[in-house]
């Protein structure tokens, strides 16, 4: 049974519907409470805190398919919107653009140096972030391409050069950034996990990604419904199902036991706990638990409703 701790009014219509989550990084910058960005339909971009306090929003006309927070200037958000991407100083709240091109991702490494990026043509490529900056485009490569769009790709926190992608075609892969190097991938169409709708009518086609704070996870949302965390090594640890919603994925990034939200198109969010230890009784012999993690699901911490 979920509880509703607290929840915000966001709007109307497309104005409440959220098509991005990313949570600050910096735990210095707000050690108090999580500070969240979402980008939404409409065209506009909310901060909130977890307390459920409006922090600023701007408004937009396209509609905002990316956010990515740098983890070296705790004021920097960049934002993929429309046709163009931008940088919001979070001082001054103003957007500026940084260069036009159509991108469905973003992700910046924690270095500050490279961004990710993924496209409609299924390409993941990197591009030098310092040369964008200064010169509107910067050099870039191409690491690799899906068979369809790819939807989402992120570095992994912790784990030297590497980087996940996930897209339409139902795979995710994991990249060697340096190398330019594909160290393996998973089909979602083969999974075994349990799926909350028909699969011939709701494929689970990749809409997000979000990895933890250490990089030993991450989590994909799925056209499904369902909500899946994986391990780096490609095991699937747990299944969560979302109301049949394609839900939006964000990890937080201040906990030490793995904590993940998720929102779709019904306007709720939930934060899960995915460490395999919420709500489960830990007298229960190691064997049956060993049993339960090969197709666990995630126990609901709070969830609130944008209304």
């Amino acid at each position: 049974m979920t509880k509703t701790l607290w929840y915000c009014a966001l709007g109307d219509g497309e104005d409440a519907m959220a098509n991005c989550i990313a949570v600050h990084p910096n735990v210095d910058f707000c050690s108090d409470y999580d500070l969240i960005a979402t980008g939404h339909v409409g065209g506009a971009l909310r901060l909130w805190t977890d307390g459920g306090a409006a922090a600023g929003q701007t408004e937009g006309r396209e509609p905002i398919t990316a956010l990515a927070w740098s983890h070296l200037h705790a004021h920097r958000l960049f934002v993929a919107h429309g046709s163009g991407v931008s940088e919001l100083d979070l001082r001054q709240l103003s957007l500026t653009s940084v260069w036009d091109d159509e991108l469905n991702s973003l992700s910046l490494a924690p270095s500050g140096s490279l961004l990710l990026s993924a496209d409609d043509s299924g390409s993941v490529t990197s591009f030098n972030i310092n040369e964008v900056l200064q010169s509107d485009r910067g050099s870039s490569s191409i690491l690799g391409s899906h068979d369809n769009i790819a939807s989402c790709v992120s570095f992994l926190p912790g784990q030297c050069d590497m980087a996940v992608s996930c897209g339409l075609d139902m795979k995710i892969i994991l990249w060697n950034t340096r190398r330019r190097k594909r160290l393996w991938s998973a089909d979602l169409s083969g999974s075994n996990g349990r799926q909350s709708t028909d699969p011939c009518v709701n494929p689970p086609l990749c809409h997000a990604l979000s990895t933890s704070q250490h990089g030993s996870l991450f989590a994909v949302g799925a056209g499904d419904g369902t909500a899946r965390v994986f391990t780096v090594n490609g095991n699937n640890q747990f299944l969560i199902n979302d109301n049949g919603t394609p839900p939006q994925v964000c990890f937080c990034p201040k906990r030490i036991r793995p904590l993940l939200y998720t929102g779709g198109d019904d306007g709720q969010l939930h934060l899960w706990d995915v460490s395999g230890e919420g709500g489960k009784d830990h007298s229960r012999s190691s064997r049956r638990h060993r049993r339960q993690r090969k197709c666990h699901t995630g126990t609901t911490v709070m969830h609130f409703f944008f209304v």
